[in-house]
């Protein structure tokens, strides 16, 4: 029976957690990684199109809520609209959240980015035909398709850091995928206001014609 000696003792354990061996090839496999992980100048540009992606989505996102009670005033819309409008966004991003992630799965992550932008371009076009033409069930596709987009974008960011980046860069890498959909947060309490504008803008020209 081998004797138990303290060179062998691992917080009070009778056997070391790993043989020496294997913990040494463990270290060397980490670095053997490390070096032949191949990186790209262009990883930089990647993960500023999903920021941006990231960000839009977001901007879309809240663009309602802050400005409900004047959107009430201007578009004579009823107060619940806006919070249907996200309740429309959340709905949808939690039905397609496995259905994107499976198909970024089976294909790979350009095609899911290609898939949000696709959906973020729709939206924003269905949200200014239906501001133009007073169809709100317009503005309710384009929230939905907004939703489509954030089951990508909210769940991708540490994806990107670990298609593209190599281990010393995931951690900021992740940082600035996922601060980004904070800051459309932050600037659609400016963005918003511009659809009151605009339809300030509207009633003017409308008035000035007759």
């Amino acid at each position: 029976m081998k004797e138990v000696t303290k060179e062998n003792m691992v917080n009070g354990e009778s056997s070391e957690l790993l043989p020496k061996s294997s913990a040494s090839s463990i270290v060397a496999d980490e670095n053997k990684t490390e070096d032949e992980f191949a990186t790209y100048k262009r990883r930089w540009w990647v993960l500023f199109v999903f920021c941006l992606c990231n960000s839009n989505q977001s901007l879309l996102w809240n663009t309602w809520s802050p400005i409900a009670n004047t959107v009430e005033a201007a578009f004579e819309w009823p107060l619940e609209f806006a919070a249907l409008v996200l309740a429309v966004s959340a709905f949808s991003s939690t039905i397609m959240a496995f259905p994107c992630m499976y198909i970024i799965e089976r294909s790979n992550l350009r095609v899911g980015v290609l898939i949000s932008a696709a959906f973020l371009v729709l939206c924003s076009a269905c949200w200014l035909v239906s501001l133009a033409t007073q169809q709100t069930w317009l503005l309710l596709v384009g929230s939905t398709m907004n939703g489509v987009t954030g089951a990508i974008t909210m769940a991708a960011p540490s994806l990107v850091s670990v298609k593209w980046f190599p281990t010393s860069e995931r951690t900021i890498a992740t940082s600035f995928a996922a601060l980004s959909g904070y800051v459309g947060n932050a600037m659609s309490f400016v963005t918003g206001m511009q659809y009151i504008l605009y339809k300030s803008f509207y009633i003017v020209l409308t008035n000035c014609k007759r």
